[in-house]
Order: structure tokens, then C-alpha cells, then sequence
């Protein structure tokens, strides 16, 4: 009699089992999209997937059983696996009501080197009936995609021939460089490594055959589909001295704080696409391309800079960039601009109008070195905190003109060669320049060879050491009135006017020189300056070196000067003038 009881519920609970399986939403569609599959199964479903390749499916369930059911997925197959993704709308398991809709994001993985087939599956249970009744040879879903898959920190000590990430592989080696949307090694990898924050193998570096000998493509994939930078990415890619391509596609910079020197000497790459980087919590970017010598563009604008303090050497030595979108940076908080575009040889147009540099102390050598910049728009800039502005536009040697009459100078204590080499500036307006905390003013004109007339008149050079070289080889000044310039703390005026071949007329009738030290050749070169006024200088104890003053200067030059002491002192130390005239 037991037995026959026993029979009848197994039976029984066979037939219920039956019917909850068969009363499941039995729809068993599929419809692909850019490799996203959506699947609406109850029951056996299989899909193929190609070697070591992995495919995004959103699984639907529909109860149409009269009642709660406990719920999960299972799959089957070779060298197959199946993982639910962090952020899937629903759980791999749990319960699901009558006409209750369930909604699961799943990742389906071959691990093996040729195509496989994975059969994915409904597995149920009762409510309150305890485990899920899981077939022979079906794994149920437990496994997690992790969404945020983070790259370990570069190497301590980066150069052209350190371990890139600390794999075998050398940073001059690696010919191509690609974040990839998954981390499953390729069929034809040479090598892969586990370079992951926390080693879990949720970031992998593999590496193909490049085109030449000891050359390699290297790609960097993540288990959730986006490779997450680490907060600092200091040096990451720079010294890549080979690599000619860089694919960032999928990675995410958005927990990224400091971006120094991130592609410093990679001198190969040619076209950088960052549009997708999220640069909003970086506070750093200095020498962030600095050295990519070969690189033609490079797309910023997705670029948030609101946070970033220091941008100097951003783009130094970009020697081949022609031109650069800057339009959508936002540069309130930056503090040192230095180097920022220096050696940026190949420049021809540069518009800086949005840029707010009120708060910016250093310009030392902003445009130093542009030497084909013929465009520069800087009419909105704020200098009002700026202490250094030395080489500012040294050896800018295609500007024709500079407008700086907004410039507020107020603060800045450095002008050594400011202008320095500007070959081609024939005018420029400092009419708003306050240099009364101006120390240094040494070769702040050299070699600015077409500047025909300059306007000083409003300089306040009352704190000014030293002028050396001021206006060395500025070929074509034909008159200079300095008769404004306090001088009376002025050490140094070495070759202060040398190779002024065209200069006629000079007054300095200003001029203290009581604690100049040195006047060597400070005239020297000048066959066409026939009127010099320098009539409150003097030559006293401290002028130590004196030498060469007036070489070439015409003998017969009006030089007046302060007293029978001073022509006294020239008629000795430069016996073939002829001319000098004492005012008192």
C-alpha cells in the first residue's frame, strides 16, 4: 500500500513539474542588432559563437503559469560560458510572478580557439519548493560581469625600453596599441597578460605579430566591455617611440585625476582620437603630449579642463601639429602655462579667445619657438597674476604683429627675451605694459631684426638690473628714445645696443649708470648712428669692463654728456671720437 503512495505523488509531482514547464512563456525568438542579441526563450536556445569571442544577450521571461515560480538560467555547450552582467535589469534567479516579465542581461563566452555553440535554457522551481531542478549537464548562471574593470598603475621607472605595465613586453616594441571591448585573448595572440588593478584577469594585454621584426600590436581588453584608467596615468603611454596608432575607443578616463606626461615621447603616432576621453575630475595635464614629435591632430573636444591646474609643457615639441582646436577648454583654474605650445615648429594659427588666464603666474616660453605661427589670438587673455613672462614669444619668427595693448603686467618680474628672435615683427603695442616689478630685461628685444620703431615711453624700469643684449640686432631701428628709463639700479648693459646697423639716433639722456658694472660693446656695430644723447651717464668706480663700447660707431657721432668729466674720460678710453660735447 506505501509503495503504491509513494508512486502516486512522484507521479504526481512529475505531471506538476510537466505542466510548469509547459505553461512558460514558450515564444523562442531571436533577434540580432550589432552583435546584441535580444532572446525570449522558456525553452532550449542555442547560438553560435566564433573562437575566443563573446556576445551580449538580454534574456527575456514571461511567466504565464498561474502563480509565482522560482526561476534561472542555465547553459550548455564546449569551452562555453555564460555571465550575468552587475547592471542586468533583473537577477539571473529569483521569482517571477503570473504574466510577470523578467529582463536579463547576460554574457555569453567561448573560451575555446574554434567556434562553439552555447544552449542557454530556463531552469525552474516551485515558490517555496527550495533548489532550482537544474537538468544533467546544464551550469546554472552565478557568475558576474564587472562593470568597472580597472588597469594596474604603469610601470615605477618608464623609458623607451622599460616592460610596458610590467609584461615582458618593451614600451619601443609595441607597433600598434588597442583598447579593445573584451578581454578574450585572440586565437592568434602571441602572448597575453593579466594587467587588472586587483589581478582577477578582468583586464587583459595581448599581443599579435606587428609588421616588421620585434614589432607587436598590442590590444587591452576588459571583461565589461570599457578598459577603466587608473586614477593616475602618469607616463601610461609615453615612450611608445614606435607606435604609429592608438585605438581608445573603449577606454574610460572618468575616475582619472592625473594625466602627467601620459604621451610624452611617443614620437610615432600621427593621429590621436581622444573625443571620448572624460577628463572632468583631472587636475593635471602637464607634458601630456610632450615630444610627439609626428603627431599631425589630435581631437580634445570632449575634453572637461575645468579642474586642471597645470598645463605647462602640454604640447611642447609637437613639432608637426598644424593646428589645434582648443575651443572648448575651459582653462579658470590653471595656474602654469609654461612651455604650454613651445617648439610647436609647425603651428600656423592659434586661437586662445576663450582662454581665461586669470589665474595663470607662469608664461614663461608659452609660444616659444613657433616658429611658423603667423596667427595668434590672444586679445582676451588676463595677466593680471602672471610673475613670468620670459621667451614668452622668443623665436616666433613668422609674427608680423602683436597686439598686447590689454596685457596687465602689473605682477610680472621676468621679460628676459620676451620677443627674442620675432624675425618678422615690425610693430608691436605695449602701451598698457606696467613693468614696474620688472628685475630682468636682458636680450627682451634681441634679435627682433624688422621692428622698425618701438614706443617705451610708459616703461618704468626703475626696478631693472639688468639690460643686457636688450636690443641686440634689431637691424631695423632707425631712432630709440629710452629718455624715460630709470636706470639707477641697473647693473648690466652688455652689447645693450649692438647690431643696430640702422639706428641714426639714439636718447638715453635718462640714464644713471652709477652702478653699471659693464658696458662692453655696448654700441658697438652701429656704423650709422651719428647722435647719441647720454648726458646723465656716468663712468665711475663700479664700471668694471668697458671694452669695445663704441667699435665702428662713426667718429665723428654728436655724443653729448653730462660734464667735462665724462668727455674727459671718452677723449682717454676712445680718443678717435671727435665729437663729444659736455652739457654742463
Amino acid at each position: 500500500m506505501k509503495k503504491k503512495v509513494v508512486i502516486v505523488l512522484i507521479i504526481v509531482i512529475l505531471v506538476l513539474i510537466g505542466f510548469l514547464y509547459q505553461t512558460f512563456a514558450m515564444s523562442n525568438t531571436i533577434t540580432e542588432e550589432n552583435d546584441t542579441y535580444v532572446v525570449n526563450v522558456s525553452d532550449n536556445t542555442s547560438i553560435e559563437l566564433p573562437a575566443r569571442t563573446s556576445k551580449k544577450v538580454y534574456y527575456k521571461l514571461t511567466n504565464t503559469n498561474n502563480g509565482v515560480v522560482r526561476y534561472g538560467i542555465g547553459y550548455s555547450g564546449t569551452n562555453v560560458e555564460a555571465k550575468v552582467y552587475e547592471d542586468s535589469v533583473d537577477s539571473e534567479t529569483g521569482l517571477i510572478d503570473y504574466m510577470e516579465n523578467k529582463f536579463i542581461k547576460l554574457k555569453l563566452i567561448n573560451n575555446g580557439t574554434t567556434s562553439s555553440t552555447i544552449t542557454l535554457s530556463t531552469v525552474l522551481g516551485y515558490e517555496n519548493g527550495g533548489d532550482l531542478i537544474v537538468p544533467s549537464g546544464v551550469t546554472l548562471v552565478k557568475n558576474k560581469v564587472k562593470l568597472v574593470n580597472t588597469l594596474k598603475n604603469a610601470e615605477s621607472s618608464v623609458s623607451a625600453t622599460s616592460n610596458f605595465l610590467d609584461t615582458s613586453l618593451v614600451r619601443n616594441t609595441i607597433e600598434t596599441l588597442t583598447i579593445a571591448n573584451d578581454n578574450l585573448v585572440s586565437v592568434d595572440a602571441l602572448g597575453s597578460f593579466d594587467v587588472s588593478k586587483n589581478n582577477d584577469g578582468t583586464v587583459m594585454l595581448w599581443y599579435t605579430k606587428g609588421t616588421g621584426d620585434n614589432l607587436y600590436n598590442v590590444y587591452i581588453g576588459a571583461e565589461g566591455g570599457k578598459v577603466y584608467a587608473p586614477m593616475g596615468t602618469y607616463r601610461y603611454f609615453s615612450y611608445l617611440t614606435n607606435t604609429v596608432s592608438m585605438n581608445f575607443t573603449y577606454f574610460d578616463t572618468s575616475n582619472t585625476t592625473y594625466m602627467g606626461e601620459m604621451f610624452k615621447k611617443s614620437e610615432s603616432v600621427v593621429n590621436l582620437d581622444l573625443s571620448m576621453f572624460d577628463t572632468s575630475k583631472v587636475t593635471a595635464m602637464e607634458q601630456l603630449f610632450n615630444g610627439c614629435t609626428k603627431l599631425t591632430s589630435v581631437d580634445l573636444s570632449s575634453f572637461n579642463t575645468s579642474r586642471v591646474s597645470y598645463m605647462n609643457y602640454m604640447f611642447n615639441g609637437c613639432s608637426s601639429l598644424k593646428g589645434i582646436n582648443l575651443s572648448s577648454f575651459d582653462t579658470s583654474n590653471v595656474k602654469d602655462m609654461k612651455y604650454m605650445f613651445a617648439n610647436c615648429t609647425s603651428l600656423k594659427s592659434l586661437d586662445l579667445s576663450n582662454f581665461n588666464t586669470a589665474k595663470v603666474t607662469d608664461m614663461q616660453r608659452l609660444f616659444r619657438y613657433c616658429t611658423s605661427l603667423v596667427g595668434l589670438n590672444i586679445g582676451n587673455f588676463n595677466t593680471s597674476n602672471v610673475t613670468n613672462m620670459e621667451e614668452m614669444f622668443s623665436h616666433c619668427e613668422s609674427l608680423t604683429g602683436l597686439d598686447l595693448s590689454t596685457f596687465n603686467t602689473s605682477n610680472v618680474a621676468n621679460m628676459n627675451g620676451m620677443f627674442a628672435s620675432c624675425y618678422k615683427l615690425t610693430c608691436i603695442d605695449l602701451s598698457s605694459f606696467n613693468t614696474s616689478k620688472i628685475t630682468s630685461m636682458y636680450h627682451m628685444f634681441f634679435d627682433c631684426n624688422s621692428l622698425e620703431n618701438i614706443d617705451l615711453s610708459n616703461f618704468d624700469t626703475s626696478n631693472v638690473t639688468s639690460m643686457n643684449g636688450m636690443f641686440v640686432k634689431c637691424y631695423a631701428l632707425k631712432e630709440l628714445d629710452l629718455s624715460n628709463f630709470n636706470t639707477s639700479k641697473a647693473t648690466d648693459m652688455l652689447n645693450m645696443f649692438q647690431y643696430c646697423t640702422s639706428l641714426t639716433k639714439l636718447n638715453i639722456s635718462s640714464f644713471d649708470t652709477s652702478n653699471v658694472t659693464n658696458m662692453n660693446s655696448m654700441f658697438s656695430y652701429n656704423s650709422k648712428l651719428t647722435y647719441i644723447d647720454m648726458r646723465n651717464m656716468t663712468f665711475g668706480s663700479n664700471l668694471l669692463y668697458a671694452n669695445s663700447m663704441f667699435y665702428t660707431v662713426p667718429n665723428n657721432a654728436t655724443i653729448y654728456v653730462k660734464s667735462n668729466t665724462e668727455k674727459t674720460w671718452l677723449n682717454t678710453n676712445y680718443s678717435s671720437l671727435t665729437n663729444v660735447i659736455a652739457v654742463s
